[in-house]
């Protein structure tokens, strides 16, 4: 029996705190670095055994407040920032207003220009995070990695 071969992964990458993370756009993975570097309510009175259900407050990639909010995670992390253009600082941006994922990728495969400029700042931004050791291991377009690394 021939083995299936697996399709590649858009982007995959591991956090120094061994933290990995496999998304379909540069955005989503971004989304999910914000995630991690957002307070966390505690949970007052844990009950052991018991399921709690807590609110993310980290806003969705195409949200006007998400670049705004990277930038200003960045800048608490690292006391700075990479270089990002002026216009997607404005949360008034709104090209990707009422878009889903699925939209992103469709607009990404058809090129359209905002599109494909905000997703290269989203993944221009982890490879900074790269840079300043944040993320040890970022890969893109390959199969996926194994666990250990």
């Amino acid at each position: 029996m021939k083995k299936k071969k697996r399709s590649n992964i858009y982007l995959q990458y591991k956090c120094k705190d061994g933290s990995r993370t496999v998304a379909a756009t540069a955005s989503i993975g971004l989304m999910y670095w914000l995630g991690r570097i957002m307070p966390q309510t505690p949970i007052e009175n844990p009950k052991p055994f018991e399921i709690y259900v807590t609110q993310s407050p980290t806003p969705s990639p195409y949200s006007p407040m998400f670049m705004p909010l990277v930038v200003a995670g960045l800048e608490r992390t690292f006391g700075t920032s990479p270089p990002i253009p002026e216009h997607l600082h404005d949360p008034a941006h709104g090209f990707v207003k009422d878009m889903g994922f699925h939209d992103v990728e469709k607009h990404l495969k058809k090129g359209t220009p905002q599109v494909v400029e905000y997703e290269q700042v989203c993944l221009d931004i982890l490879h900074w995070l790269k840079e300043q050791g944040e993320i040890t291991v970022l890969a893109i377009n390959e199969p996926m990695l194994p666990f250990d690394l």
